[in-house]
């Protein structure tokens, strides 16, 4: 039940959103359907009043997490000594090699790295201590920048929000991770799960995602994928899967190869990790991470994962009317502000 009435409220969280912002827009002469708007606005909210906003499970405790950042003038020798080698890290935390190597060297590149190790590895969880540790040094004012990081200008900034910016480089615009200095970690991909992922590894809000989405709708920029695929970034903020495709299921993994298998895996675990609603599938050839691995009878399990199923695909049923009504509701109120629109300026 708790993934049924998850799923319906970033449904209507979202389209909630979009109705609100075609009410606003709509001329004084569209009342009518201006007023219905918000009355379907209102009542799509209700579904969710009461309900504890979402936040990234990276992110609980975050707020002390300077104490794992050396200080300015730590020993950085010893320092580098302390930082485990990926297959020690492997070991510590139950991790895979993946999510070791990204930890310990992806999210710091030719950056210095001053998180301080031997505080890391004394943490209860080293691998949510090392996130958070990331996270606190983009935020901080320490001297860890190299001296080729890239800075983007004024003018290349179109919007931003927090940790995300929306830039145009070279006459390329896409979705940046950006420092608490203005600096540019790394360009995302268009694609739900590397977004999140990417949130995760830096140990940054992902909550910041609707204030972008908010301005970018502002300015009429788009950040939809191409392909058919959709991104919707105010799910994503919300906790949720923030695309039309399941990222966590593929019927035809199989025949992809070990390379699809291995990503469908971390899709899956990523999905869990959130508690994304509506997680489908299940991991094959992955270790769970040492501080969530638990032990289950093999009955208790079997009908845990059958009745998991069941409620997903009826979250999945729920959801699917519950979207369809709403955007067609959109789509009538949109034709109906163009209508109105055009019958004015003729």
């Amino acid at each position: 039940m708790t993934t049924i009435l998850d799923t319906l409220s970033d449904l209507a969280s979202t389209m909630a959103a979009q109705l609100r912002s075609a009410a606003a827009g709509a001329s004084s002469q569209q009342t009518q359907s201006s007023g219905f708007a918000q009355a379907l606005a209102s009542t799509a909210q209700a579904s969710t009043a009461g309900t504890p906003a979402w936040q990234a499970p990276w992110l609980a405790g975050s707020e002390t997490a300077g104490k794992y950042l050396l200080t300015a003038n730590g020993d950085t020798a010893a320092n580098r000594n302390a930082k485990p080698s990926i297959a020690a890290f492997m070991s510590a935390t139950g991790t895979d090699f993946d999510t070791a190597s990204s930890t310990l060297y992806g999210v710091i590149g030719s950056n210095n790295d001053l998180r301080d190790w031997s505080a890391i590895m004394a943490a209860d969880d080293p691998l949510l201590a090392a996130r958070q540790a990331t996270g606190a040094l983009y935020a901080s004012n320490l001297d860890y920048g190299s001296t080729n990081s890239f800075h983007p200008t004024a003018d290349q900034t179109l919007v931003s929000s927090g940790n995300f910016a929306w830039l145009n480089v070279d006459n390329s615009q896409g979705l940046w991770l950006m420092d608490g200095k203005g600096g540019a970690l790394r360009q995302l991909p268009l694609s739900a799960p590397d977004i999140l992922r990417a949130a995760r590894d830096f140990g940054v809000d992902p909550s910041k995602l609707s204030g972008l989405a908010d301005q970018m709708d502002a300015k009429g920029l788009s950040y939809q994928p191409a392909g058919g695929q959709s991104l919707d970034l105010r799910s994503l903020a919300q906790g949720g899967k923030g695309s039309n495709t399941d990222w966590t299921s593929d019927p035809l993994v199989s025949r992809k190869g070990e390379g699809a298998a291995s990503s469908l895996a971390a899709n899956i675990q990523l999905a869990r990790e959130l508690g994304v609603p509506g997680t489908a599938g299940t991991a094959t050839n992955t270790k769970p991470a040492a501080s969530t691995a638990t032990t289950t009878a093999a009955g208790s399990s079997t009908a845990t994962s059958t009745a998991a199923t069941d409620a997903n695909a009826l979250a999945l049923e729920l959801g699917n009317q519950l979207i369809n009504q709403l955007q067609a509701a959109l789509q009538d109120l949109q034709t109906q502000a163009s209508n109105a629109t055009a019958s004015k300026t003729s």
